[in-house]
Formats: C-alpha cells, structure tokens, sequence
C-alpha cells in the first residue's frame, strides 16, 4: 500500500473508469445500430435514445449518429470525445497506473482516428474494444495498489448501471453488477451515500427497478463523494 490518495487524484481515477465504460457500452450499442442498419432497418430511432442518454438530439438518423456521436471531436457528448478525456485523465495519473496501462487507451484513440476516415468502421471499432479490455487487464498485471484499482472499478460498476438505466436493459447481469459494486466500494474506500446505495439494492432485490427509473439514475450518479 502505498501513500494515500489525494482527493483530486481519486477522482480523476473514479472518473477514468466511467469514462472507459461510456465508451465501451457506446460502441457496443454503435455496433447493433450499425448491424440494424445493414439488414434494412434504417428507421432506429435515434431521437428517443437521444432523450435516454440525455444528450442534445441533433442527428438526423441512425447513419448520422453512427457517424456524428462515434467521431465528432468538437462534441463534447461523442464517444471520441469521452476517449480523449480518458487519455487526459490517464496520463495525468502516469504515476499510479504506469506507461503500460496508459498505452492501451492511446492505441484505442489511434484506432478510433483510423475507424472515423473508414468507410466501413466496425472492424476498427472492434478494435477499440479489444485495446479497451487489453487495458482493464493490464490494470490488474500493472497497477499494484488494491485502492487505485478498486476506484477504477467503481467508476466501472456506477458508469455501467447509469447507461443500462437509461437504455432500459434488462440485463440479467445487472443485479450482479449492483453486487459488484458494494464490494467495489468497499475495497476502494471513496466516501458514498449509504441511503443512495440501499434505495439503489433494493430496487433490484425487488425486481421492480424499471419503475424507478429516474430515481435510480439520481441514486448512481450522486452515489460516490469525491
């Protein structure tokens, strides 16, 4: 165990771990767009995902928010975009994660820049995905202290259960994903709202978590204080 971790420091390592997840979910959600489309299916309805993911709706259908929301790097919301703060975050933590973790989120951006001039991306993106796992097990070969990893998952765990809220996933790995996260926060020792936390569980106990919607989504993103 090493020195503790300043506050900012874990918080840009909450923040890493959401933001790798954003990205993963999204080019997996990207994908299915993508294979809807290839079939015929051109009317996926874009506007009301927009609404789910509580992003500006400004694309114009399923081809433009393939091409927009995956590599517009002047949108804040894309997907590059959330890659590029994953880098800026990562780097800024060299110290505690090492070059060798660090390497695998730069050549997922290399990719994601290869993927935006293709004119048929996917191979490319299933690229992105396989540096972005690359990277959490080189978090487990390289990053030695318990603390550092388990924030890292946390941002995982709370960043999964926000996107599967709001895309209304009924996922059979999303109770366990709950479970995880108690441990996660357990073991990465970061402050949260134990009555956010409970509200959060029994939800899914129940089974009943898709009439809480908006609360839920209230509870996972005000879970964590940093």
């Amino acid at each position: 165990m090493g020195a503790p971790l300043a506050v900012a420091q874990a918080s840009e390592l909450f923040w890493l771990g959401r933001y790798i997840q954003r990205v993963m979910m999204m080019l997996d959600l990207s994908s299915e767009i993508y294979d809807l489309m290839l079939d015929g299916e051109e009317d996926y309805d874009v506007h009301s995902l927009c609404r789910r993911l509580a992003i500006p709706d400004i694309y114009e259908d399923a081809d433009d928010f393939i091409s927009e929301y995956l590599f517009d790097k002047d949108d804040p919301n894309s997907v590059y975009a959330n890659l590029e703060r994953a880098v800026d975050n990562a780097i800024t933590l060299r110290s505690l994660i090492s070059s060798e973790v660090i390497s695998y989120i730069q050549l997922a951006t290399s990719t994601m820049k290869r993927a935006a001039k293709s004119t048929s991306p996917m191979l490319e993106i299933q690229q992105v995905l396989d540096y972005l796992y690359a990277f959490w097990g080189a978090v487990e070969d390289y990053v030695p202290d318990t603390q550092t990893r388990y924030i890292m998952r946390t941002g995982r765990s709370v960043e999964a259960i926000d996107l599967s809220l709001r895309l209304r996933r009924r996922d059979e790995k999303l109770p366990g994903e709950v479970t995880r996260l108690a441990n996660r926060l357990y073991r990465s020792k970061v402050a949260y709202d134990a009555e956010s936390f409970q509200h959060l569980t029994e939800c899914f106990e129940q089974g009943d978590w898709e009439y809480h919607v908006p609360e839920l989504l209230t509870d996972v993103n005000n879970l964590v204080t940093l």
